[in-house]
């Protein structure tokens, strides 16, 4: 099937505690819209240190970003401060940001990050994370959900910040049409 195409840049931001259905989710969202998926663990595994690593994942992020094309990036935002600078980034490139806060249960969450990950770290990132506010755009799903459930709550919020259409007149010359007018 050939991959959608949303109709503006949206960077997309996916945030929760871990073992959520992050990764999950955004892969698949990636490819149903043809937009790049930035895992930032991913290029901080590559590098020496975090601060090379956060490079890394910034320059990356950059370079896509500039290409106008939606990106949808897993690993940021576990703070309103975060939050807050990635709007400012995203808007400053012409970018619609949308978090999409994915929420599961923290025990089975806990269960799924176990084989890379002690209890204690688990802990530790998930009370890293701050809650979104009603003055961040936000979608809520569930990581227990399916991916077709999951979708279509993102696709509505979407949808629900396209701008009204025109007011569309009927009236042509100042006058109203008549049968057989052309509009």
């Amino acid at each position: 099937m050939k991959p959608l195409k949303l109709n503006r840049p949206y960077m997309i931001l996916l945030v929760g505690i871990p073992g959520s259905g992050k990764t999950f989710f955004g892969k698949k969202f990636a490819s149903t819209f043809d937009a790049s998926f930035v895992e930032s663990q991913f290029y901080k595994n590559l590098a020496r240190d975090e601060a090379s690593g956060a490079k890394i994942v910034n320059d990356v992020i950059s370079k896509i970003i500039s290409s106008k094309l939606p990106i949808v990036i897993e690993g940021f935002g576990h703070t309103k401060k975060e939050r807050k600078e990635l709007m400012k980034f995203a808007e400053k490139n012409n970018h619609k940001p949308l978090f999409v806060w994915v929420q599961t249960d923290p025990v089975a969450a806990a269960d799924r990050v176990a084989k890379r990950t002690t209890n204690e770290e688990f802990q530790k990132m998930a009370n890293k994370f701050q809650p979104l506010g009603r003055e961040e755009p936000h979608v809520v799903i569930s990581g227990k959900h399916t991916y077709q459930t999951q979708v279509r709550a993102v696709l509505r919020k979407i949808a629900d910040d396209r701008p009204p259409l025109p007011a569309i007149t009927l009236e042509k010359n100042g006058r109203k049409p008549i049968y057989g007018d052309r509009l």
